[in-house]
Order: structure tokens, then C-alpha cells, then sequence
């Protein structure tokens, strides 16, 4: 199969071609994807209107990418990506915009001679237990974070973990079990998984009541969210 990002009338004896083989022409011109009609896909695939996950009503180009990516993907994995049920919306003022010299000078997640993580702030901070974890502590070193209140949110967890060392290693070790969660669900929806994935899955889910009953009576605004969805 091919996906060609090209509009038919530019590639016609390519996209005949293709349809003689054995496979097929899987989408071409994907700038169709980017189509006004395509934003009626939002709706059907989250349940809720651009306005109701916090796009403008009047920011048409932001709803025509929505759209285009939940286009690209019934075309490219065949399959109603049934996992993909929220929308949210970045704003690049969130973090800090750091270019790619002041990233190498600052050695924040590879060193400049060797480019290693041992010997980076990367190598340093993480500590982490778990797949998900090291993704999430690399993202925000090379995303810090700007807006105060949101500094101060994750502070106050930083520092209440810091104080309470018990606490800290419950956490830790109730965590350390666990497989990469999100890798798993990618291959159980996309290529149905096997016994392994579902065996990893279901030892993993069964940690997440013990963890929720570890940070329940935590005080800091980070912490109580995160037993908030766990709850939900």
C-alpha cells in the first residue's frame, strides 16, 4: 500500500499503476485531508463541538487540522481510532522556546562531545521508574515550563514527595512493576496484541487502586488531581 502526498491529477499514471499491483492506493493528496468538511469528523469522533474542547469558533484553520488528523488517521490505519476520544489544545507559550544551540550548550539531555545522557541534566534528574516516566521527566526539561502558577503546581508535589520520604517510596515501588502502558494499548488496538500484552496490561491496571489509595490524603494541588483521575 502507498499513500501518496500528492493530488491524483499530478501523479495519475503512479496512482494507476499502484492499483494494479497486489496492494493498493491506500490515500491520495493528503492536502485534501485539510478540507472544511473534514471538520464535522471532530464531533463524531470526540462528541463534542470545536468550541466545547476550547477552539475558537472563529479559528477555522486550528478546527481544519483537528479534522485533517483524524482524517490521516482513518485513512493510514485503516481502523476508527477508537483510542483517540480528547482533543486538547497546545499553546506554545506554555513552555519555554529553547533553540537548538543553547539545548547543546546546556547539555540538557545529551552531553556535546560524547552525545550520551550520562553526564546531561537528563542523567542527573531521572530517577524515574517507569517507561512512561522517563518520557515524561526528558519532555520537561526540554520544556520548562513558564506560567507561575503552573511552576509552583509542580513544586508543591516536588516538595511534598521531598518531605515525606515514606510516601516517596511507596510510590516508587508501587510503580516499578509496571510495563509501558501506552505502548501496550498502541499494539492491542493497531495489531490486536497477544496473551503477553494482555498478561503486562491487566498487571499494570491492577497497581493503579493501591497508587490512588497512596496519594488519597496528599495535600498538594498536583498529587489530589492525579487521585482525582484516578477516581474518575
Amino acid at each position: 500500500e502507498m499513500v501518496i502526498n500528492l493530488p491524483r491529477e499530478e501523479c495519475e499514471s503512479l496512482c494507476n499503476w499502484i492499483e494494479m499491483q497486489e496492494g493498493g492506493l491506500a490515500g491520495c493528496g493528503l492536502y485534501d485531508l485539510f478540507e472544511e468538511k473534514n471538520i464535522a469528523l471532530i464531533s463524531e469522533q470526540i462528541g463534542k463541538t470545536p468550541a466545547e474542547i476550547g477552539i475558537h469558533p472563529e479559528d477555522l484553520s486550528l478546527q481544519k487540522v483537528c479534522g485533517a488528523l483524524i482524517a490521516y488517521l482513518n485513512v493510514t490505519q485503516k481502523i476508527s481510532p477508537k483510542s483517540l476520544h480528547k482533543i486538547s489544545v497546545y499553546d506554545n507559550n506554555q513552555c519555554l522556546a529553547i533553540d537548538s544551540n543553547s539545548r547543546r550548550n546546556l547539555e540538557l539531555v545529551e552531553t556535546q562531545r560524547g552525545k550520551e545522557k550520562r553526564g546531561s541534566l537528563l542523567w542527573v534528574l531521572d530517577q524515574t521508574k517507569t517507561s512512561a516516566g522517563a518520557r515524561l521527566i526528558r519532555r520537561w526539561i526540554e520544556q520548562p515550563l513558564t506560567h507561575p502558577r503552573a511552576i509552583a503546581k509542580r513544586q508543591s508535589a516536588v516538595v511534598e514527595l521531598h518531605n515525606n520520604l515514606r510516601l516517596k517510596d511507596e510510590i516508587r515501588t508501587l510503580l516499578a512493576p509496571m510495563q509501558d502502558i501506552e505502548r501496550i494499548l498502541s499494539r492491542v488496538i493497531y495489531s490486536g496484541g497477544n496473551a503477553k500484552d494482555l498478561f503486562s496490561l491487566g498487571n499494570t491496571l491492577s497497581m493503579i487502586p493501591p497508587l490512588a489509595e497512596t496519594i488519597k490524603d496528599t495535600a498538594g494541588e498536583a498529587l489530589s488531581e492525579i487521585y482525582r483521575l484516578f477516581s474518575d
